[in-house]
């Protein structure tokens, strides 16, 4: 198995587990959570993802993996920074910012539980990526032709 072969099963790895992350509670007000991604928003992550996936894992030829590899990291970083910016929105919000109650204390919004799954995938995704980037390139294995 090639590095770049292992470096795209991670970052499908920390994907599926962001994803799942996504689909949990991400923020809470009181009783109500509230999930990181709804159905259709899913579907389109999911589908970007399998392609970047398949693409950089080698299906598509040496030449579409070499190519592919790039673009792992930027995808996952902008993964692991969503996520973050999610992370802090939430910690930071005020009262005006939430719901608030006629009768009784004001509510506050924390991080719930599939935030921190999300953190994690898009961490280990992350690191994924900058070992394919990292890895030696599949064109350099293959010989000329003389």
């Amino acid at each position: 198995m090639t590095q770049i072969r292992l470096a795209a099963g991670l970052t499908a790895l920390g994907a599926l587990v962001w994803v799942l992350g996504a689909l949990a509670p991400w923020s809470r007000i009181g009783e109500n959570t509230y999930p990181g991604l709804k159905g259709s928003e899913v579907a389109w992550v999911v589908a970007v993802l399998v392609v970047l996936v398949a693409a950089t894992s080698g299906v598509a030829g040496r030449a579409v993996a070499a190519a592919a590899r790039w673009t792992l990291l930027p995808v996952a970083a902008l993964a692991l920074l969503l996520t973050v910016v999610i992370m802090i929105d939430v910690a930071t919000s005020t009262a005006a910012d939430v719901a608030q109650r006629v009768d009784g204390p004001t509510l506050t919004r924390k991080n719930a539980w599939g935030v921190w799954v999300s953190l994690l995938g898009a961490i280990v995704a992350t690191a994924a990526g900058i070992v394919a980037i990292l890895a030696p390139s599949p064109r350099a294995a293959v010989q000329p032709v003389s």
